[in-house]
């Protein structure tokens, strides 16, 4: 599986502390089928602007080699689209998905959707190809404004930790295709981690395992392609 929303990288924003946290998120991610994780840390213009983040993914790469843990990874960044983040995003700052032309990013709380349109069309309107984070933060989003930004080809992301409750609610963002891909969004060993074995239990009784893996494998594999 690839993991392309995560937060395993030490010392760069509000997910892992330290190397050795990095590294034991990576064996659990190993335990559970990951083949390769993006570190996308957040970038936020003022609060999370990559400090220390080439360094610290050279060492974690470095340290997984060491260690003989069997996982890539990739840099990334989530981007976090306020108008201060939004207008900085010509200093070119930020990584990209794998290198890719893919960008990661999530809205504040409370922007109105024809804000949230206009600088995602901004966005592609540069060349990049847009990704949007855990979707189910976004109650004010109809099916109908989320149909619209596919329709710019935007991708649609969810975290796996979501899975009950949009079952329970009901299901038409995985039946009826809305959401592309599952990633971790994982932070930390305490309670954001790649615990989801009750999850992917979940998934495969409502949906299937063949739909599964197209969200946590074929999808997320083309970004990186």
């Amino acid at each position: 599986m690839v993991d392309i929303h995560s937060h395993i990288l030490f010392g760069v924003d509000d997910g892992a502390e330290t190397l050795e946290e990095s590294l034991q998120l990576c064996r659990e991610a190993v335990k559970l089928g990951y083949k390769d994780i993006v570190c996308s840390s957040h970038y936020k213009k003022g609060k999370y602007e990559n400090k220390n983040y080439a360094e610290n993914f050279k060492l974690l790469k470095i340290a997984l080699k060491e260690k003989r843990i069997d996982i890539n990874i990739h840099p990334g960044n989530e981007i976090y689209l306020d108008m201060d983040t939004f207008f900085s995003l010509d200093e070119k700052k930020f990584n990209t998905l794998g290198d890719s032309n893919y960008i990661l990013v999530e809205f504040p709380r409370g922007l109105l959707f024809k804000v949230k349109y206009s600088m995602i069309s901004s966005l592609i309107n540069k060349g990049y190809k847009i990704i949007i984070a855990h979707i189910e933060r976004y109650p004010e989003l109809s099916k109908e404004e989320i149909l619209k930004f596919k329709e710019l080809g935007v991708k649609i992301q969810s975290n796996i930790s979501a899975i009950p409750g949009l079952l329970k609610k009901d299901n038409l963002l995985y039946s009826e295709n809305i959401v592309d891909i599952l990633a971790s969004d994982a932070h930390n060993l305490e309670y954001r981690n790649y615990s989801f074995h009750r999850e992917f239990i979940l998934f495969k009784t409502f949906i299937g395992e063949g739909k599964l893996k197209i969200l946590t494998e074929d999808s997320p594999r083309e970004i990186l392609k």
